[in-house]
């Protein structure tokens, strides 16, 4: 009537769903490469200086008082109260360059284009003079 059966190993769809698994873990393990983690890097450091920069000069509109934003190769840090100064990733090379922003007009009273520089772009700051107006140029190497 009824035969029983041993069963002796695992069937094609049992393999197929642990090998599926398997490849799925081993996709989310990978780690991502080294030049896209700099690109992210170099993209979130540039932000970083613009509102940086933004909140230097609001701060020198708000509160009175002149602010300087120092940029050099160590560290991006300004004279705004409670600002934590910023490292420079390894990999990005930048001119050292002091924005000085105007109590209570906020203007650009001193400054330079900073330029900033990876493996495969170039950044300037460009500060409009006198207005405290200021944008960041991304150029192709």
């Amino acid at each position: 009537m009824y035969r029983i059966q041993n069963r002796q190993g695992y069937t094609l769809i049992e393999t197929l769903v642990v090998l599926s698994i398997v490849v799925l873990l081993g996709i989310f393990t990978i780690q991502v490469p080294k030049y896209v983690r700099e690109e992210v890097e170099t993209e979130l450091f540039v932000q970083t200086i613009k509102q940086q920069l933004y909140l230097a000069q609001q701060y020198a509109l708000i509160s009175g008082q002149e602010v300087t934003c120092t940029i050099n190769q160590q560290s991006v840090f300004s004279t705004v109260p409670h600002a934590k100064p910023i490292s420079v990733p390894e990999h990005i090379h930048v001119n050292a360059v002091n924005y000085r922003f105007a109590a209570f007009s906020g203007h650009a009273i001193q400054f330079q284009n900073a330029i900033l520089k990876d493996k495969h772009y170039m950044y300037i700051v460009h500060v409009q003079f006198g207005k405290g107006v200021f944008w960041i140029e991304k150029i192709k190497i």
